[in-house]
């Protein structure tokens, strides 16, 4: 549950402008109509709460394989670690880093 725009309104305005950044939207509608809604925005995939951490890292790793056309099984390129704003997920290590500090 975001402050303000919910991830809905968000990813659509996103879509409208023609970005296409890599979309998993986590979130506590679990309802079939909500993952349906979800990935009709434009979601490239939709996990409800609660969820276990490596279902999580397998969906961000089949979402990069579809968009790098990796295949499966493959191990991801730059030792695991996936960049993204102020982000950095090191899938080896399964650490989430945020401005240089541990999350």
């Amino acid at each position: 549950m975001l402050s303000g725009d919910d991830g809905l309104t968000a990813l659509r305005r996103l879509r409208d402008v023609g970005d296409d950044l890599l979309v998993v939207m986590l979130t506590a509608r679990a309802d079939g109509i909500d993952r349906i809604i979800g990935v009709e925005q434009g979601a490239d995939d939709y996990l409800a709460k609660p969820f276990l951490p490596r279902e999580l890292s397998a969906r961000i790793e089949a979402v990069l394989r579809r968009r790098s056309k990796i295949p499966a099984g493959t191990p991801l390129a730059d030792g695991g670690r996936i960049s993204f704003g102020d982000n950095v997920l090191d899938l080896s290590a399964r650490t989430l880093w945020r401005d240089n500090t541990p999350r």
